[in-house]
């Protein structure tokens, strides 16, 4: 969910920069449901 409602099924990009160290991660999330 997000913000109370649940995500579309899809696939979703992210990103995630530690400003400690400057590492930066990117991924993909794919969102299934039965």
């Amino acid at each position: 969910t997000f913000e109370g409602k649940e995500m579309p099924v899809g696939s979703y990009y992210w990103t995630l920069e530690v400003r400690e160290t400057g590492e930066v991660r990117k991924g993909i999330l794919n969102l299934l449901r039965k």
